[in-house]
């Protein structure tokens, strides 16, 4: 399903996804500036439009880099080896909410009644979040012994 965002100045395009192996952004981007042109910034290259559209591969710099796999029909994992909670926090010099929001992916399965398990997080300087989860399942509020 592609999805139609308005904004006070600006109209987003967000075509529908096609079941990516790794999750890259793989959607492309239309934006049209409404009121005025609107200030672009595409790998590192800024420029003004009336509109904008952005390719498929193009990762956004506050986007995440996903590799996902399915385990079975009740479990997948995916490892993250890019962070865009990071990436802001590193941009606004905001590293303080390191590792700590991290702690939202416990907080969000156990209200969600999944299961949820991570070993190694990029928030504590491990290479990856080495996260799996299970649609049927339970975790605890706040990571147990030898999870982060």
């Amino acid at each position: 399903m592609t999805e139609c965002l308005f904004q006070y100045d600006r109209l987003y395009l967000n075509a529908a996804y096609h079941e990516p192996d790794e999750h890259r952004h793989l959607l492309s981007h239309i934006i049209v500036g409404v009121s005025q042109r609107i200030r672009c910034s595409v790998n590192h290259y800024e420029f003004e439009a009336d509109g904008v559209c952005i390719d498929s591969d193009v990762l956004h710099p506050f986007d995440w880099e996903i590799e996902y796999k399915d385990i079975d029909e009740n479990e997948f994992m995916i490892n993250i080896r890019k962070c865009g909670f990071i990436a802001y926090a590193e941009k606004f010099d905001a590293k303080g909410i390191l590792p700590g929001i991290c702690a939202v992916d416990y907080i969000v399965a156990y209200y969600m009644k999944n299961g949820f398990h991570r070993t190694k997080t990029l928030g504590y300087g491990d290479d990856c979040c080495d996260c799996r989860y299970a649609l049927n399942g339970s975790c605890s509020l706040k990571p147990g012994k030898g999870q982060k």
